[in-house]
């Protein structure tokens, strides 16, 4: 978990006031509110009431109603699918999209249990986690109809760019090499072949997985999420949900996260594939985080994308992923 301070938007400023009165058009009583320290993009509040907690979550301030209103049809096709999920609320007029702070905001009712921050590799867990993906993939075939921009491809090569240009001023040119020669390797060709058959959620990691107990009680934070490729999430969460503390992957627990998932999607991803989409992902969420490593002034090689983007180039990654496949 990143600390409080390392954060890439500021946080929205919302007066109690201002909530009493979104909160009453729900037909709800404001008792306390609170922040969530956790994140490092959107405003997240839990706001007590008559009836129990919800989430008052304020997007950034780059965040169009357009986009969140694809996160809301997101969450609606989920529950529709009745596949356990955060159910967005609507008020008296059925409006779901609101704004405060000067920011388009909404309230999702919480799921019950805790998500995973201190996560280390289990096999249980990843199965578990492979199956509900499975589910969440079924359910999310079709695109909703509000329009959002692709967050693959072109946009992770540009974004890229944009990180290796600041390597290049601050002087840092071999590591600035590294990820364009990288880049060049492993990113690039696979821009001209990725489908979209999916919505992506983009961020499937221990932090937006719940659990209540044993029993998985869906993700969070589909904020990210867009149309595209159904093997990003596949992969994340294969990277996500099996890497050790030294970036390197468990076999085991790989292997019981694709068990998990092929056994309810019907179907096995390649090895080739999960591989190559690990390596793409790992440019976004370098390109994400390479600021706060810098602002923190942390070498770039003790990111964690960074240490396992080196680590999925090597002959070892590719004979784990023929395992795991």
């Amino acid at each position: 978990m990143e600390p409080e301070n390392a954060r890439l938007h500021s946080r929205a400023i919302i007066e109690k006031g201002e909530v009493e009165r979104l909160f009453a058009g729900f037909g709800l009583s404001v008792r306390t509110v609170r922040p969530l320290t956790g994140g490092i993009i959107n405003t997240n509040l839990v706001v007590d009431t008559d009836r129990g907690p919800y989430l008052l979550r304020a997007y950034s301030g780059e965040r169009t109603a357009e986009e969140v209103g694809f996160e809301i049809e997101v969450l609606d096709a989920l529950e529709t699918a009745v596949v356990s999920a955060q159910r967005v609320l609507r008020d008296s007029d059925g409006e779901p999209l609101h704004f405060v702070g000067g920011r388009p905001a909404v309230v999702l009712t919480f799921l019950p249990g805790e998500t995973l921050p201190d996560f280390t590799p289990d096999p249980v867990v990843a199965a578990r986690v492979g199956a509900y993906l499975a589910d969440m993939q079924r359910a999310l075939r079709i695109p909703p109809r509000s329009h959002k921009e692709r967050r693959d491809g072109e946009y992770i090569g540009a974004l890229l760019a944009e990180r290796t240009e600041m390597l290049e001023k601050r002087g840092n040119h071999p590591e600035s090499k590294f990820l364009r020669d990288a880049w060049s390797s492993y990113g690039a060709p696979l821009i001209p072949d990725l489908p979209a058959d999916h919505v992506v959620h983009a961020d499937i990691c221990p932090a937006n997985v719940v659990f209540d107990g044993d029993r998985l009680s869906g993700f969070i934070d589909f904020d990210d999420a867009y149309y595209g490729s159904g093997i990003t999430d596949i992969a994340v969460a294969l990277m996500e949900f099996s890497a050790r503390e030294d970036q390197h992957l468990d076999a085991a627990v790989g292997c019981a996260f694709i068990d998990g998932f092929a056994e309810r999607a019907g179907t096995r991803p390649s090895g080739d594939a999960l591989l190559a989409h690990m390596r793409l992902n790992c440019f976004r969420y370098l390109s994400y985080t390479l600021p706060l490593t810098l602002v923190a002034g942390d070498p770039v090689a003790s990111n964690i994308y960074h240490r396992r983007l080196r680590y999925l180039g090597s002959a070892d990654a590719e004979r784990l992923i023929d395992n795991i496949q």
